[in-house]
């Protein structure tokens, strides 16, 4: 494969240690906060076990239009608020089996807790900001309804020789997350596309 596919494999295997806890199984209804790179590569996998529906949230029209086109699963928007009402307005009113927090936004791990049903799994799969960490939770909740927090961080060799063989394949749009290339004179420009969260993926070139 091209060192820009190989370049996925390292993010991948991150999400497949996370999803290790949750144990997905085909027809899960899955959540996922977050339409960046990670939170694509989770829903890949989601799609891959066989959930349904997979929900993918975000604020950015651009990112959800991937989302769309690369027939990840149903994109919501919910920039302005009242993001819980939307993805139960999207899901039809039904909760989530999964949810897998995939963006540094404190919130959406109080509201992926909102939105799943008795005995689900949670991961909290992305870090939040280190000066602002603490979350008010109703641990009543948790303990009535048999609920599963997972925190997660890095992976193993396992992972990477699973990460490595999925992305291998063709049957998922591994090289169109791939959205954007710069050469080495243009890191700048990079970090800003990327700061601007435009795209999903980016790779530098270095030769």
């Amino acid at each position: 494969m091209s060192a820009e596919r190989a370049a996925l494999i390292e993010p991948l295997s991150c999400c497949l240690n996370g999803q290790e806890y949750l144990g997905v199984q085909p027809g899960d209804r899955a959540l996922v906060f977050g339409a960046g790179p990670i939170g694509m590569m989770h829903a890949s996998i989601l799609k891959a076990r066989g959930c349904e529906p997979v929900i993918i949230t975000d604020v950015s029209d651009e990112r959800l239009g991937y989302v769309r086109e690369f027939g990840l699963g149903q994109p919501v928007n919910t920039a302005g608020g009242n993001a819980v009402q939307k993805v139960l307005d999207a899901a039809g009113g039904e909760k989530f089996d999964v949810a897998i927090t995939a963006t540094a936004v404190k919130a959406t791990q109080a509201d992926a807790l909102k939105l799943v049903r008795k005995k689900a799994r949670v991961s909290f799969f992305a870090g939040i900001p280190k000066d602002d960490p603490i979350l008010g939770i109703d641990t009543n909740f948790i303990h009535y309804n048999e609920i599963s927090v997972f925190g997660c961080f890095a992976s193993n060799l396992q992972h990477y020789h699973q990460a490595l063989e999925m992305v291998s394949r063709d049957d998922l749009p591994w090289d169109r997350f791939l959205t954007h290339r710069f050469k080495l004179d243009d890191i700048v420009k990079a970090y800003a596309v990327m700061e601007a969260g435009q795209g999903i993926k980016m790779v530098i070139n270095c030769e």
